[in-house]
């Protein structure tokens, strides 16, 4: 999914992509989180995505992570880099 984001410095909108995050993405992620993504990624029926610039797909900008519940509540977190 297109989607803009916005770069802080420049106050620019930026072209950007949200996309199903794979296992191997969560390796990036720091240990300092309130919030472990690893676990969460792990849960029965979560779905995580990740959000990278077009311009370089390599280096996450933020994660949503969603888990479906029976009582067909759900939770997400979204935390921009930097």
């Amino acid at each position: 999914m297109r989607i803009l984001i916005l770069e802080t410095k420049s106050q620019k909108l930026v072209d950007a992509e949200l996309l199903s995050a794979r296992k191997m993405d969560m390796k990036g992620i720091s240990d300092g989180w309130k919030f472990s993504w690893k676990k969460h990624f792990s849960l029965p029926y979560s779905k995580a995505y990740k959000v990278v610039i077009k311009s370089n797909i390599d280096e996450i900008q933020g994660l949503l992570i969603y888990r479906r519940q029976r009582t067909l509540s759900g939770f997400s977190r979204f935390s921009m880099h930097g």
